[in-house]
């Protein structure tokens, strides 16, 4: 800060106007003193000089006359007059041509002092010389006199200087160094954000006109500030209304998979189904995951475009994670006959900075793609190679290759090499996952092909050092054990389960029996809530999207209650909303864990299994297996020609027709509520409720295969959704009486729609009493 400072005063205006006044001032006085002053004096000593030699000459003419009439009494008078009359005259000596003195009478010395001078001049009558006389003078004090006039002199032009210089000191301080001054507070100000501070006064000059200038740039910068201002607004709305969108979309797309995948995996534990079912089972459930991993790979996308997603850099062995993912996907190469092998491994302590999960997830990707479009007993090899700062792996394999043009489209999404034929699936937008997320975390991806030989394609990641990034850390035994799906996990766990969607509680409670659990199922989370006042419970499964309390406000009236009685529940989330801006909203809730619908039984098991750890239970072993009906084989109606495609819920749990009358059962006794409540919202003009009744009627009625009633439900939710993304009660009141007329005519489509189903329903009842 000194020497912040020091620069001001020494690069100031008013510094340097003083700076240059005191050198003016300085040079003037070395002037005066060493040139001005030394002349002056010179010049009136030779003046001085001059006018005694003038008088001496006229002297010596007068006295000519005494000289030669001998006449020296007049001599002697004329002399003393002289000395008289010039006061810096000291001594005369006259002496005649011989050389003998004439005046002085007495005798006469020269005895010269200190600035006495002696001028003498010959004494001649018509070139004849008569003598000569000699003048001894002093002219000190004229010379004093000459220097007390000069100081006079000097000290008025100085004190006339310094009230110039004082002038025009005072106006650049006035018209220049303090509007200047204030300008530049104004400047400090505007950067703080401030447009309104005072701008100093100015006189009309120069200075003015930058003060001008500076008001209308200030006046531009606001305004363009209001406008970018506007713009980031927009921008942030329409981000968040996409990732609402993409929310919902996930939502939505993973609530119907939820029961798909769920009851798929039923087949896999039911010792009463044959091995077709099971067989039938595992390919639904195989084609669910596929669907997921579509809608994952989309999602992806979106959140790199947008920069919304967030990675874990960490430092780890590049050896574990490509060691790991060949293992994961080497029993699906053997399965097609495809070879993996490692021509060059890569060394345990070759490190590399990155997200270890998402890296994991591109090398799978290059290994699947490697294994898919390899040819029969095909080879792919993994390799290595190290660079400077960086470490390259390369996968290798023996398929057909691909062709330049071909090359050249690889990472442009959406664009599937090979559709044209027909042997490609997927959304063509893995790879360009798998390059974008390579880049976010400071690596690069490359292919090369020759056509007919194979493909080969690397990504290369930067080495890491101790100081880049912290160690990727490994749990410990008794975590990893805890954390690991058991055979045996405790049956006496207290589980209650909180969910609205009544098909979603079947799934559930089936997966749990499987597992050796049962548990307490609440309709919405003001339920669980009494609930967990009458009970207690080891775990909690939640909903986040339910009605009168939603799982955010279930679980931190949980952790509030918790710093009163010290007991920690164990909640996990269960919820199709998988953005990671959802899964940080639940963790900041207070939840435990999170489970992603449509819930893994496997993913059940182990979350479970380590509550079961945690809380010390002991380890019982668990009923692997639930009772079924035996499957049997009916004739499918037409779908399109009823209300109800009967092969949807065929697809989630099979033929059982006990099973099919009893979700049917459950379904149409829920329904009616459900309807009434959606119309009491439509009553209310509440379009907040209808949003939430219609998503929760949507995904029973499209769980039940009623297509046409859900895609109603659908209109009703899509028309309220944007009218309570604001969440304000001053929202609730926007829409226009031509939207509410709409709404109306669609809860009485519902309504039909709904008759056809529940008709269907009870006809598929009867025929199977």
């Amino acid at each position: 800060m000194t020497s912040t400072y020091r620069s001001k005063w020494l690069y100031g205006l008013k510094t340097q106007s003083l700076l240059v006044g005191g050198v003016l001032g300085f040079v003037v006085c070395c002037l005066l003193v060493f040139y001005t002053l030394p002349s002056q004096d010179r010049w009136v000593k030779k003046e001085l000089t001059n006018a005694a030699e003038r008088s001496l000459r006229q002297l010596s003419a007068s006295i000519v006359t005494p000289l030669l009439s001998h006449q020296y009494a007049e001599l002697y008078e004329s002399l003393d007059a002289q000395l008289s009359e010039h006061r810096n005259w000291l001594r005369i000596k006259v002496s005649d041509a011989e050389g003998k003195q004439l005046y002085p009478l007495g005798s006469w010395t020269l005895g010269l002092k200190e600035d006495d001078i002696i001028i003498s001049h010959d004494i001649n009558f018509l070139e004849k010389n008569l003598g000569r006389i000699v003048l001894v003078a002093n002219f000190s004090a004229e010379l004093r006199e000459g220097y007390r006039l000069q100081f006079t002199l000097a000290s008025v032009l100085f004190v006339a200087l310094m009230l110039v210089f004082g002038v025009v000191y005072y106006l650049i301080n006035k018209t220049v160094i303090t509007p200047l001054r204030g300008l530049m507070t104004s400047f400090q100000q505007l950067a703080d954000g401030d447009y309104h501070s005072p701008l100093p006064r100015v006189f009309n000059n120069e200075v003015a006109n930058v003060v001008a200038g500076f008001a209308e740039m200030r006046s531009n910068i606001e305004r363009h500030q209001a406008k970018l201002e506007i713009l980031r607004q927009e921008a942030e709305l329409a981000n968040r209304a996409k990732s609402d969108f993409l929310s919902s979309m996930s939502h939505e797309l993973r609530t119907p998979l939820n029961a798909i995948l769920g009851l798929a995996q039923l087949f896999e534990y039911d010792d009463a189904a044959s091995d077709v079912y099971k067989s039938h089972g595992k390919n639904i459930y195989n084609a669910g995951e596929y669907l997921l991993s579509l809608i994952n790979d989309v999602l992806d996308l979106t959140l790199i475009e947008s920069r919304n997603i967030s990675l874990n850099i960490e430092r780890f062995s590049a050896a574990d994670v490509v060691g790991e993912c060949v293992d994961l996907v080497t029993s699906t190469a053997s399965g097609q006959g495809i070879s993996i092998y490692f021509t060059r491994p890569v060394p345990d302590d070759i490190l590399v900075a990155g997200d270890y999960t998402r890296l994991k997830q591109a090398i799978i990707n290059l290994l699947s793609n490697a294994v898919k479009y390899n040819c029969a007993a095909g080879i792919v090899t993994v390799s290595y190679l190290r660079r400077e700062s960086s470490v390259r792996i390369c996968i290798d394999d023996t398929g057909k290759g691909l062709a330049q043009e071909q090359l050249d489209k690889l990472f442009t999404p959406f664009d599937r090499l090979g559709a044209e034929l027909g042997a490609t699936q997927g959304t063509g937008i893995g790879l360009v996952i798998t390059k974008q997320l390579l880049e976010l975390m400071g690596g690069v991806m490359g292919a090369e092909s020759v056509l007919g030989r194979g493909s080969t394609f690397w990504i290369e990641m930067p080495l890491a050092t101790d100081e880049h990034v912290p160690m990727r850390a490994l749990l410990p035994p008794e975590k990893m054990a805890a954390t690991t799906a058991s055979e045996d996990v405790n049956t006496a766990l207290r589980i209650l389960v909180a969910e609205d969607n009544t098909v979603n509680q079947d799934v559930i409670r089936q997966q749990l029996a499987l597992l050796g659990y049962s548990a307490t199922f609440a309709n919405d989370g003001l339920a669980a809530w009494q609930c967990l006042q009458t009970e207690e419970y080891d775990v909690l499964l939640t909903d986040i999207q339910m009605p009168k309390m939603n799982g955010y406000e279930l679980t931190k009236r949980i952790r509030e209650a918790e710093l009163v009685s010290g007991v920690h529940l164990p909640i996990v989330a269960i919820t199709a909303n998988v953005m990671e801006r959802d899964v940080a909203d639940c963790l900041a809730s207070g939840a435990d864990d999170f489970i992603p619908k449509p819930v893994e039984i496997n993913a059940l098991k182990e979350i479970l299994a380590r509550v079961d750890a945690n809380l010390g239970l002991g380890n019982s072993p668990a009923e692997k297996y639930a009772d079924t009906h035996d499957l049997r084989d009916e004739l499918e109606p037409e779908p399109e020609a009823l209300a109800i495609d009967i092969s949807q819920l065929v697809s989630m749990i099979g033929d059982d027709v006990s099973m099919h009358c009893m979700i049917f059962k459950s379904f149409t006794d829920s329904s009616p509520e459900n309807i009434q409540a959606i119309l009491d919202a439509l009553s209310a003009r509440d379009p907040e409720n209808v949003y939430m009744q219609a998503h929760k009627f949507k995904s029973s009625a499209r769980s039940m295969g009623a297509y046409s009633l859900a895609d109603t439900c659908a209109a009703l939710e899509a028309q309220t959704h944007f009218a309570t993304a604001a969440d304000s009660e001053s929202v609730k009141h926007e829409l226009s009486q031509e939207a509410w007329l709409m709404l109306d005519s669609l809860a009485e489509q519902m309504n039909n729609e709904y008759a056809a189903a529940k008709q269907f329903i009870d006809d598929y009842m009867q025929q199977h009493q």
